[in-house]
Parts: C-alpha cells; sequence; structure tokens
C-alpha cells in the first residue's frame, strides 16, 4: 500500500510517510497522510483540510491506544473504546479536543522534540521555558489550527496561517518530523517526493540508475494501473 515496486525491481515509497503505516500497522492514519500529500501541489486550501484530519486520525488512534490498557476498558473494542472518546469530545463544555490528546500523549517527552521548535522557531519569542512544554503546545495547535484558519483568507488573517506553498510545506514537514520522533523513527523528509494525485515522484538516485538524466526541476513519475506501472 505505501510502497510501489517499479519493473526493475526497485521499490520507492508513495511520499513521505510510509514509516507511518510500517510502525503503526494503520492503514487508515497513513492513507489520510498520504491523501495530505497527494493535494499538496494542487490545492493549499484542500490540503490543510486534510492535514488537520490526519491529525485527528494520529491523534484518535494512539488515544485508543493508551485507553485499552486502562482497567474501564478492558472488555471494549477498538471501536468502542474510539466511540466514546469522540462522545467526549463532542460532549458540550468538554475540555478534551484533539489538540490536547496529543499534548498529553507527549507529557514528559517535550525535550525529544526540541529540533522540531528550534528547525521550525517555534520556540521563538518563548521566555523560560526550560521543558520546552509551551513550545510545544504552540506546535501542536499551529499545526492543527492552520487547517481551519488558512480558509478564511482575508485582510486580517495572520501571515503564518496563510494558504501557500511556504506555510504549507513548514506544517507538512514539521508534523513529518514529529511522528518521526513520536514513534522513534529515522527518516528524512523530502519534497521532491511528494505526489501529485496518484503520480508518485521516482527518487533521483533511481533515475540515474535507469540511464536517465532529468532537467533541474524535472521528475519522472509512476502511477499504477491496473496492476501495471505506468510512467510520465
Amino acid at each position: 500500500m505505501a510502497y510501489i515496486e517499479l519493473e526493475q525491481g526497485e521499490i520507492i515509497c508513495k511520499g513521505n510517510f510510509s514509516f507511518v503505516l510500517d510502525f503503526t500497522k494503520n492503514e487508515g492514519l497513513y492513507l489520510k497522510l498520504f491523501e495530505a500529500e497527494q493535494i499538496f501541489k494542487i490545492n493549499y486550501i484542500d490540503f490543510s483540510h486534510k492535514m488537520r484530519m490526519a491529525y485527528e486520525a494520529f491523534a484518535l488512534f494512539e488515544e485508543v491506544k493508551k485507553r485499552r490498557h486502562m482497567p474501564q476498558y478492558y472488555m471494549k473494542s477498538e471501536s468502542e473504546i474510539e466511540t466514546a472518546i469522540l462522545s467526549e469530545i463532542k460532549t458540550p463544555a468538554s475540555i478534551l479536543n484533539y489538540k490536547n490528546i496529543i499534548i498529553r500523549l507527549c507529557k514528559d517527552r517535550e525535550r525529544e522534540f526540541v529540533s522540531i521548535f528550534t528547525k521550525y522557531k517555534f520556540n521563538k519569542n518563548v521566555i523560560d521555558d526550560i521543558d520546552n512544554r509551551r513550545a510545544l503546545k504552540i506546535f501542536l495547535r499551529y499545526v492543527y489550527d492552520f487547517g481551519s484558519n488558512s480558509s478564511h483568507v482575508n485582510n486580517n488573517i495572520d501571515p503564518q496561517y496563510v494558504p501557500n506553498r511556504e506555510n504549507c510545506l513548514n506544517v507538512i514537514a514539521s508534523f513529518h518530523d514529529f511522528l518521526t520522533i513520536y514513534y522513534g523513527v529515522v527518516h528524512k523528509f523530502d519534497s521532491n517526493l511528494i505526489p501529485i494525485r496518484e503520480y508518485i515522484p521516482v527518487p533521483k538516485s533511481i533515475c540515474e540508475g535507469m540511464g536517465l538524466k532529468l532537467n533541474v526541476g524535472k521528475h519522472l513519475y509512476v502511477r499504477e494501473n491496473k496492476g501495471k506501472i505506468m510512467y510520465s
């Protein structure tokens, strides 16, 4: 699902989030992230909405995992636990939301994410934050809020929420890096591997191995069509 085997035998990833499927075995979560990548180069507003859905899927999946080990949930199925969580989120005046779920899941792990805060400047102007708790909250809230704030473009919109390439790239790349640290996986985000709908870019190294020399800015794409590999 997360990989394509080329006719030459090489295996390439579909986008930058194949490691999520490898680690979690959760196809639904991987697909949410992949769908966001697929639309990235086509529509930034749609991308931001899909990233928010992926964020929610991640929060829900991990919260279900956590609650499965709680005594009150021992006899409940994963779907029942998920339903209970969603009901709690939708309850009026509830303090539980997707942002708070992930913040709690990262409790006592804040320092692990310092590289993200520094690289993407989420700890800029944050004073006396030795444990990086405030920086983590700023980061997680920004990634989630981007999905809603970017859909209301006007003269008063905060520049960081404008749905443009720079902001959208920061959102997807920083969340990718967050997930690698969360799951303890070594994986580098590569914007050149972002797909365009069902078209998956072939890494430069593989293209060179095939004897292809592409001009700067040019890419070789593949897609699966009825079991066959199509190049374009």
